[in-house]
């Protein structure tokens, strides 16, 4: 029997099981686009990703064709808008596990990996990119955002 992202689905097959399986990848996928996601809007520019990609091929001693990373990035864009959101996203990214044959276990490793990885250079990017240090700003900001707004009044 398969799970929806068609890796076997747990020993007894159970359908809680099977979710929890499932939610499990979805979880670390949705980490992995949240450390992709530089400027945190939801979405992934062609720069944006391509940065990362980058940046990870670089740390490990790779080297990176722009023209693949451009190539990877236009499969994964299904809409033609020039970003990748969630969706497209996690369906180019499990499509490519499943193409190297990775089981679920390595698919969950490898993403954990490879997040952690993304963070660490984002950190690397400097204090505008590193994601702990772009929360504590939102936090001061909403301590002096009185109205809720969005902005700061003189006041």
């Amino acid at each position: 029997r398969k799970g929806g992202f068609g890796w076997a689905a747990p020993a007894l097959g159970h359908p809680c099981q099977m979710e929890s399986a499932e939610d499990e990848i979805d979880l670390g996928m949705q980490e992995l686009f949240r450390a992709y996601d530089l400027d945190e809007s939801g979405e992934l520019s062609r720069e944006e990703f391509l940065s990362i990609e980058m940046r990870l091929h670089y740390e490990e001693g790779q080297v990176f064709r722009h023209d693949s990373g451009y190539a990877k990035m236009t499969l994964a864009d299904q809409d033609g808008s020039g970003c990748l959101d969630y969706e497209e996203f996690r369906s180019r990214t499990l499509t490519s596990f499943q193409e190297m044959g990775m089981s679920r276990q390595e698919v969950l490793e490898h993403m954990r990996d490879q997040t952690k990885k993304a963070l660490l250079e984002r950190a690397k990017m400097g204090p505008r990119y590193h994601a702990g240090i772009r929360q504590v700003l939102r936090n001061i900001f909403a301590l002096f955002d009185a109205s809720g707004d969005g902005l700061l009044s003189p006041e």
